[in-house]
């Protein structure tokens, strides 16, 4: 852990990840990780040359279940105009079983 924060009202821990390959396209990563919830609520994705290219939030976190699971999680490459891409979440199931056949190669190639 780097240090703490507050984000959108949440007592965070902020963590700096650097990537320990070359090559890579996102060397560092900035997250910010609500401390009771266990939850990334935002994110900053740099270049090895320190410009930040992405960020992602998340917002609209609901218990479902034992799970903290955000339903808008919004994308937003600093490179480009734009709002950039929103994902909404209408329904998520957990736990749920699933046949064993679905991972099977034959499956696989439909």
């Amino acid at each position: 852990m780097d240090k703490e924060a507050t984000y959108e009202g949440r007592a965070c821990w902020v963590l700096t990840l650097t990537a320990k390959k070359a090559g890579v396209a996102y060397h560092k990563r900035i997250v910010y990780v609500d401390k009771q919830r266990y939850l990334a609520l935002f994110e900053e994705w740099y270049a090895k040359s320190g410009k930040l290219l992405k960020t992602i939030k998340v917002s609209d976190v609901q218990s479902i279940g034992s799970r903290w699971y955000p339903r808008k999680i919004e994308f937003k490459d600093k490179l480009k105009e734009g709002k950039g891409t929103e994902y909404f979440i209408d329904k998520i199931e957990f736990d749920t079983p699933i046949p064993k056949q679905i991972f099977t190669k034959a499956v696989l190639r439909k």
